[in-house]
Formats: structure tokens, sequence, C-alpha cells
């Protein structure tokens, strides 16, 4: 059994979780499954419609096709309200990296791990800058 059946399962007996939502989108993001990745997170914001983890899936998706308008966008609505995200900033490094604007990019990504030092991620997007 895959991983989205078993989150599938799992929201027959939870239909409203949007934890499970988010769940199944980053797994379908994770496999290239764009349209059902954004229906998953769409799903999950209707059903929580601040969740953050949700607004990051939006955001990877827009990142994965290559949309760095529409993901920088997406980003900037928990960048408005927690601008110290450390997830949000360490995107938004990454979009500006794609933008060619470097000294941003290791600002956002330094302002990341300050915020949070375990976030293991953003330190080879600051080393390879």
């Amino acid at each position: 059994m895959d991983a989205v059946s078993l989150i599938d399962d799992a929201l027959k007996i939870n239909p409203k979780s949007a934890q499970l939502y988010y769940e199944k989108g980053m797994v379908q993001l994770a496999i290239y499954q764009s349209d059902k990745a954004k229906e998953a997170f769409v799903k999950a914001l209707e059903l929580e419609p601040k969740s953050e983890p949700a607004i990051l899936g939006l955001a990877k998706l827009s990142m994965q096709r290559k949309d760095w308008t529409e993901a920088e966008s997406t980003l900037k609505k928990i960048s408005t309200k927690s601008p110290h995200h450390p997830e949000a900033l360490q995107n938004l490094a990454v979009i500006a990296q794609h933008r060619y604007q470097f000294d941003q990019a290791e600002k956002l990504l330094t302002q990341a791990i300050e915020e949070n030092p375990k976030l293991e991620s953003a330190y080879p997007d600051l080393i390879n800058i």
C-alpha cells in the first residue's frame, strides 16, 4: 500500500483533518502529482484557512513549477503574519537565488538560521550561494 492510499484511509476516518490533507499534498508533490497536490493543499486551507503548512505546500508547488512570482506571493501570506518564519524565509531565499539576487538570498537564509538553528536544510542552501 502506498502513502497516498494510507492517508486516504486515514481521511475516511477523519475527513476534516487539515493536517492529513497537507500530508497528502506533500506526498503528491514529492511524486510530481502537481494537480492532486494542489487539490489537497486547497482542501487543507478550506478546513483550516490559516494553515501555514498548507500555504507552504502551495508555495513549494509553485516553486516546483518554477513559478517564482506565484511562490513569492504565496510565501508573503506567511511572512506578512510571521516575518520570522524560518521555512518561509528559506523558501524566499531559494526564490531570490533563482532570480540571481544572491545578497538577498544570503540575508534571508542567515535570518532563517538565526530563527531556527535546527533548520538543517538551510545550511546547504547558504553554502551554495
